[in-house]
């Protein structure tokens, strides 16, 4: 690859990891100041606004707060994030709110002490699903925070009361999702 394309790609992995992630979303913490301080918690607060991902948008802000612990190589995450999140309903596009409460209890491994906790038995992917593996002392906890807020929220939103997506208008069915197509159509702006 010359130079010039690897520019190309590297903008556009940044872009597709900026766009799976909703916009900015930073929640980062120097893990230098626990690391290697075995026994002691460091308490934290984090917060942030203004992110969406997968059909849901945060309103107002993100609170994600509680302590890391030094152990003897890892560092032990026990937090809780709250948010309050909007979506659309998947059948009728109406206004749905959720307020979200998560506990996060994580182990944290450096990259290079990796090799301290592989065994024989044990593959790198294998360690990856028992630790959250960093590789950097400016740890951006956001991917972390994702995936706790997603587990407590629903694949596809959709009202609890159950909804119609199509009604009868003068003995024609009509699908409410595409209503408001129909209408610039009919006012002529499409």
């Amino acid at each position: 690859l010359t130079n010039k394309s690897s520019l190309v790609i590297i903008i556009w992995v940044k872009g597709l990891l900026s766009t799976c992630l909703g916009g900015v979303m930073q929640l980062v913490y120097d893990l230098s100041k626990v690391r290697g301080r075995l026994g002691r918690t460091f308490p934290f607060s984090l917060s942030t606004e203004g992110f969406s991902h997968g059909g849901y948008e945060l309103v107002g802000s993100l609170v994600f707060k509680g302590e890391l612990k030094a152990l003897a190589f890892e560092i032990a995450l026990k937090a809780r994030v709250e948010a309050t999140l909007k979506a659309r309903c998947g059948r009728c596009l109406t206004p749905l709110v959720y307020e979200v409460e998560s506990q996060i209890d994580e182990i944290l491994i450096f990259q290079g002490e990796v090799n301290r906790f592989e065994d024989e038995d044990m593959a790198f992917g294998e360690l990856g699903e028992k630790y959250w593996v960093y590789d950097k002392m400016l740890y951006d906890f956001s991917p972390l925070v994702i995936d706790s807020l997603l587990e407590k929220l629903p694949l596809a939103p959709v009202c609890e009361t159950g909804c119609e997506i199509v009604e009868v208008v003068e003995d024609k069915i009509e699908d409410l999702r595409w209503a408001k197509l129909a209408q610039l159509k009919q006012d002529g702006e499409v």
